[in-house]
């Protein structure tokens, strides 16, 4: 009966041995029966499969179940083909397994149909991942079953979650009905339906884009309908362009008719133009004229004859072009026209011109105005100027003119008193003279400043200039009971600069800090200077205890006409900016600690400190 059996068939002891082979082994694998007894059948196992096919008979020994497997088999003229092995145990009256019975179906024709369904498959899911474009398909009622790779890379769902009807999360909110619509009518349908529509669907980053959705209908033997193929389109950055190109349409319409554009064409030679509407109106023809290059020049200012348009055209020899001329009205009013003309080629060979006409009356009549006004505000900047040059000698000549004044009364009253004060007056007298040749000084440099002449640069001592300045002001300061700390390091290098000029500077920085502390109720009355050097360059920082910028930005205090004082004039700071800077330095201010300002300028020093001039260090009080 074993022999009998079409398929390859053998019989085991419980231990595995193989116990019997039948004639279609035999037959197929070119070896005896005796050869392929106990374990001799192995040897026409393809040897890549031999492991796999132990490991399985192993499995069935120790469980006692049934098993199977795939192998190849070799044929006895040496080609191997896939068999399907199966074994199946056989039990006695107890239980016990005392045979096991195989058999070996022949599939290799199957293997090869698996195989060729493997590769067309991979070249269906390749072409269906790789086409530039979402696509997916469906049942007849709708509901989806498939979605291409792309699908699920743009929308960042997996297919899991599209199947069904959940593909229709990722439509846009407003597109919901109008897609929902469509798609019903595309399932309604026969196939030869509306078989397209536009929609917008999410990709993962959460944007829009726009889609066109097409289908496409599989139909079975009997012509129904078996499923239904869609593809998905991105036409996004076409809409965005039909999108564009609407707007600039709408806008180009908008702008002619805001700005007054008329549009015309003209072919070289002829006598007549192509005008639009608006032109028409433009130049106040009845619309069913015909525009002829007598009727323009009859426009046509008289002094502008030469560039009407028909003079001009002749010219230019298909150059583009652009003029402006004058029209007459009917009226006797002028209109200025701006117009240009760009050349094109017809297909014929002639040149056309394709031009536009704005009335540039009003923008021609403004610029004239603006002429005018900026010849009024350069008169009013020159009185303004001079106003502000005034203001600025005044400024820097009133110190030493008030310190003229006071040492005049205390010389007077030195020489009325009983007995005379003579040394005293003449001390007096000293100051006088010292205090009118420094407002002489003044005047010069600032002559010199004002005319942007080379600043006389000089090595000299910051630590005696200020001493100097401070000296001048011991009045003020003993009135005030105020009280100057100054401090300088041993090795402060000689500045070279206009001596004159940052001693202006250092007597307006300390009057506005005696007035800062004047202005405060409570609190030190204290100045403290202290001059330092750094690459180059002499500070000089002025620090006071007064009631500082309050709520003011420290760079406003040096605007032109900015004060926190109630009568101060806001440009003291401005022109001492103006002359630190001249120097090639810097101002700066900057609140102080707790309480007050500091204002700190810098100047170029000499490369090294003069060791004759001694360090200047102490204090003045009152």
């Amino acid at each position: 009966m074993f022999d009998l059996l079409p398929v390859m068939a053998w019989s085991s002891f419980a231990d595995g041995t193989c116990e019997f082979l039948n004639k279609a082994h035999s037959t197929y694998t070119g070896l005896s029966r005796e050869a392929s007894r106990r374990w001799g059948w192995q040897t026409a196992i393809h040897p890549q499969d031999l492991g796999h096919r132990m490991e399985k008979w192993r499995e069935s020994l120790a469980s006692g179940r049934p098993s199977e497997a795939e192998v190849r088999i070799r044929r006895h003229d040496g080609v191997y083909r896939w068999f399907l092995l199966r074994v199946e145990p056989f039990f006695d009256a107890s239980g016990a397994i005392v045979r096991w019975y195989g058999a070996g179906t022949d599939i290799e024709d199957r293997k090869h149909a698996e195989a060729n369904w493997s590769a067309s498959e991979e070249k269906l899911s390749l072409i269906f991942n790789t086409v530039p474009m979402l696509v997916w398909s469906c049942l007849p009622d709708g509901s989806a079953d498939f979605f291409n790779d792309q699908w699920c890379d743009y929308t960042g769902t997996s297919i899991a979650d599209s199947e069904g009807w959940g593909w229709t999360v990722a439509l846009h909110p407003d597109d919901f009905r109008h897609a929902m619509e469509g798609w019903c009518a595309v399932l309604l349908s026969d196939g030869n339906g509306p078989p397209a529509f536009e929609l917008r669907l999410r990709r993962a980053d959460g944007m829009y884009r726009w889609f066109w959705l097409q289908t496409t209908a599989a139909l079975d033997h009997t012509g129904a309908i078996e499923r239904w193929y869609v593809t998905m389109t991105d036409i996004h950055d076409r809409k965005m362009a039909e999108d564009g190109e609407r707007r600039s349409q709408a806008l180009l319409t908008e702008a002619k008719r805001l700005a007054g554009l008329g549009i015309f064409s003209f072919r070289e030679g002829a006598d007549s133009m192509a005008w639009c509407n608006a032109l028409y109106n433009m130049f106040e023809f009845p619309l069913d004229t015909p525009v002829t290059r007598e009727l323009i020049e009859q426009r046509t200012h008289p002094d502008d004859a030469s560039l009407s348009f028909g003079h001009v055209f002749d010219a230019r020899n298909g150059r583009n072009f652009e003029e402006r001329v004058r029209i007459l009205m009917p009226g006797g009013a002028t209109k200025f026209i701006q117009y240009c003309a760009y050349a094109t080629v017809t297909l014929s060979g002639e040149t056309e011109y394709i031009g536009t006409v704005q009335d540039v009356t009003e923008q021609h009549l403004a610029a004239e105005e603006l002429i005018l006004a900026r010849n009024e505000l350069a008169q009013a900047a020159k009185a303004s100027s001079l106003g502000v040059l005034t203001a600025s000698i005044a400024h820097e000549i009133n110190q030493p003119l008030s310190g003229i004044v006071m040492n005049a009364n205390t010389c007077l009253r030195m020489l009325n008193t009983a007995p005379t004060n003579v040394e005293g007056a003449v001390e007096a007298a000293q100051r006088i003279i010292r205090d009118g040749n420094r407002a002489a000084d003044v005047v010069s440099r600032l002559r010199k400043l004002f005319s942007q002449k080379a600043i006389t640069a000089s090595p000299w001592s910051l630590p005696c200039a200020t001493g100097d300045i401070i000296g001048l002001l011991q009045g003020d300061l003993r009135k005030c009971r105020i009280s100057v700390d100054e401090s300088y390091p041993a090795d402060l290098p000689q500045v070279r600069g206009d001596r004159i000029q940052v001693q202006q500077v250092i007597q307006n920085l300390l009057r506005n800090a005696i007035d800062a502390i004047k202005a405060a109720s409570d609190g030190p009355r204290r100045i403290r200077v202290v001059g330092a050097h750094r690459d180059g360059f002499v500070s000089l920082s002025v620090g006071d205890s007064g009631v500082g910028f309050a709520n003011a930005d420290p760079e406003d205090v040096f605007k032109t006409f900015f004060t926190t004082k109630r009568d101060g004039m806001g440009i003291g700071l401005s022109i001492s900016r103006w002359i630190i800077e001249a120097h090639g330095g810097k101002l700066i201010a900057q609140k102080g600690d707790g309480r007050g300002a500091i204002f700190t300028f810098s100047i170029p020093g000499e490369q090294s400190p003069n060791p004759a001039i001694a360090p200047l260090s102490g204090s003045h009080k009152s």
